[in-house]
């Protein structure tokens, strides 16, 4: 088994922490559930989720 390392904290001023709370992340996310979508949407997509189903709002629509 790998080891596991952790990363250093990044956000240790003021700033940096200011800096990320004030970032747009809403473009990127919005990407992220666009290529889930199309993914989801290929027949070639295979996911294992138990007996879980996926319902949420933005796949829904």
């Amino acid at each position: 088994m790998m080891q596991r390392i952790l990363e250093p904290e990044l956000m240790e001023e003021a700033a940096q922490v200011k800096a990320y709370a004030e970032a747009g992340f809403s473009e990127p996310h919005g990407h992220f559930i666009e290529l889930l979508k199309a993914a989801i949407d290929d027949p070639a997509f295979v996911t294992c989720m138990g007996e879980c189903a996926i319902s949420l709002p933005e796949f829904n629509q």
